[in-house]
C-alpha cells in the first residue's frame, strides 16, 4: 500500500472522529442544563456539601467553550459563613483535536469574581477536609491520572479577575485576606515556559508578581523545574531564581534570593506580623535543601549601617530541630536591629519595679524545644550601654543546656573572657556565669 494512501486513510479516520466528537458536543450543548443535575448529584454525593450551578452553556466547535454562572459550594457545617466558594462565572475552552494525540488541552480557562473562604475550627480542623470517603475518591482519581502513561492534561492560558481569598484561624479569630485584581498565566504549549503576572492586595498591602516558570510537561514529569520570580510589595523587592529538582514534592531547592527594602516595615504583610521601621535592607543568599535540612549559604546582608554575612542551616530530622549558623560582621549596631530605645518606657519600667532584672520568667522552654550551634564574630558591636571590639561568641544548645563559651571581646580598653551555662533540663533551672577581665577603664 502506498504511503500516500495510508495518509489518506488516517486523515479520513481522524476527520471522522472529529466530526463525531463535534456532533456529540453539539448534542450535549443542546441539552447542557439537563446534565447540570448529574454533576450536582455526583459532587454532593462525594463531598456531603451542597453545590449550586446557574446557567450552563456549551458552544460546539473544534475548540468548544463551556461556561457556567453563579457557582456556589457550601461550607462545612461548623463554618463561619454558609459558602466556602462562590464565583460569578467560570469559562473553559478546550481543544478536541488534542485528544487525537493523547492530550486534553484547555486552551483558555477564566474565572470571574471567585470568593474563597478557607478556615479552621478551634481544634484546627479545616473546612477543606471533606471526610475520609471523599478524600479517598480524590486520591483514587489522582492515582489513575498518574498511571495514565503518556496522557497529558494542560491549561495553556489562565485568567482570574476580581478574586477574593480569605483564611480564618478558628483558634485565634485572625483573618488574612488576599484580593486579586488580576492574575494571568499563559504558555504557547505544554513544552513552553509559563509567563505569570499578578496584581493583588494582601492584608491591605499592594503586591505585584511577575514570573517565568518551567513548562507544564516538565512539572508533570517531576523534572528539574526552572523558576524566576519577582515580587514587589509596597516598594520592597524580593526575587528568586534557580530550579526545583523535584517540584511535585517541593524538594531539591536551588534558588538565589535577594531582598531590597527601604524599610523592613514594608515586608510586614508578607511576613504576617508587624515589623519595625528599620532599614534600608539589602539581603542576598542561596537557598537549598536535602536530607531533612534547609540551608541558606552565601548570606550577605546590610541593614542601616550594620552588616552580616555567613551561612545558616536548619535540620528538621531527629528528636528536635537543630539550627546551625556562622556569622561574621565588620560592624553591628543593635539600634539598626531593634530601633531607637523607648526612653519613656525605660524610665517607667525602672521607676515602677526598682529591679535590676525583670521579674518575668525567662523563656527557657525554647532551650528544650531545639538544639543549636551558633558562632558570631564582629569587629565592632554597639549597644545602648557599651561598645565592644573584636567580639567572638560561640553558643551551643544541646538537650536543654545552653553553653556560651567562648564569649570574648575588648571592652573599655581591656579584654573580657566570659562563659555562661544555663541548664534548663534541671528543675529548677541552673545558671552558671564566669567572667574574667583586665585593664578595663571604668
Amino acid at each position: 500500500m502506498q504511503t500516500r494512501t495510508v495518509f489518506k486513510i488516517v486523515g479520513a479516520i481522524a476527520a471522522s472522529i472529529a466530526v463525531v466528537a463535534i456532533a456529540a458536543v453539539a448534542y450535549v450543548a443542546s441539552n447542557a442544563n439537563e446534565y447540570k443535575g448529574v454533576v450536582v448529584t455526583l459532587v454532593q454525593g462525594a463531598t456531603g456539601r451542597e453545590l449550586e450551578l446557574g446557567d450552563l452553556s456549551l458552544v460546539p466547535a473544534f475548540q468548544p467553550t463551556v461556561a457556567v454562572s453563579n457557582v456556589r459550594f457550601a461550607n462545612a457545617e461548623w463554618g463561619s459563613e454558609p459558602d466556602m466558594f462562590t464565583a460569578k462565572r467560570a469559562e473553559l475552552q478546550f481543544d478536541l483535536t488534542s485528544l487525537l494525540f493523547g492530550k486534553f488541552m484547555v486552551e483558555d480557562f477564566s474565572l470571574v469574581d471567585p470568593d474563597v473562604l478557607l478556615e479552621t475550627d478551634a481544634q484546627g480542623r479545616g473546612n477543606w477536609e471533606l471526610g475520609d470517603a471523599a478524600m479517598a475518591e480524590v486520591n483514587e482519581v489522582a492515582e489513575k491520572a498518574v498511571e495514565a502513561q503518556g496522557y497529558v492534561v494542560g491549561v495553556l492560558q489562565l485568567a482570574i479577575t476580581g478574586a477574593r481569598l480569605r483564611f480564618r484561624d478558628g483558634a485565634t479569630g485572625d483573618v488574612s485576606k488576599l484580593v486579586v485584581e488580576k492574575f494571568s498565566a499563559q504558555a504557547d504549549d505544554t513544552s513552553s515556559p509559563v509567563a505569570l503576572e499578578a496584581v493583588v492586595d494582601y492584608n491591605d498591602t499592594p503586591v505585584s508578581i511577575e514570573a517565568t516558570l518551567g513548562a507544564l510537561q516538565v512539572l508533570l514529569d517531576n523534572e528539574s523545574y526552572p523558576v524566576e520570580i519577582s515580587v514587589d510589595a509596597a516598594g520592597a523587592l524580593v526575587t528568586a531564581s534557580g530550579a526545583i529538582e523535584r517540584p511535585l514534592q517541593g524538594a531539591g531547592l536551588s534558588l538565589d534570593i535577594t531582598t531590597k527594602a527601604a524599610s523592613l516595615a514594608s515586608l510586614s504583610a508578607l511576613a504576617g506580623t508587624d515589623l519595625p521601621p528599620l532599614g534600608p535592607l539589602d539581603l542576598s543568599g542561596q537557598v537549598s535543601d536535602g536530607e531533612g535540612v534547609y540551608r541558606l549559604d552565601g548570606l550577605k546582608a546590610t541593614i542601616g549601617e550594620s552588616d552580616v554575612s555567613g551561612e545558616l542551616s536548619v535540620l528538621l530530622a531527629g528528636e528536635r530541630p537543630k539550627v546551625s549558623a556562622q556569622f561574621v560582621s565588620t560592624r553591628l549596631d543593635l539600634a539598626d536591629l531593634t530601633g531607637p530605645p523607648d526612653s519613656t518606657a525605660a524610665k517607667s519600667s525602672g521607676n515602677n519595679t526598682g529591679r535590676v532584672f525583670s521579674p518575668d520568667p525567662l523563656p527557657l522552654d525554647a532551650l528544650r524545644a531545639l538544639d543549636a550551634d551558633l558562632s558570631f564574630k564582629t569587629n565592632r558591636l554597639t549597644t545602648p550601654q557599651l561598645t565592644a571590639q573584636q567580639v567572638d561568641i560561640s553558643m551551643v544548645i544541646d538537650d536543654g543546656v545552653l553553653t556560651l563559651k567562648p564569649a570574648m571581646a575588648q571592652v573599655a580598653g581591656g579584654p573580657i573572657d566570659a562563659g555562661v551555662v544555663v541548664d534548663a533540663s534541671a528543675d529548677p533551672a541552673r545558671l552558671t556565669v564566669n567572667v574574667k577581665g583586665s585593664q578595663i577603664d571604668l
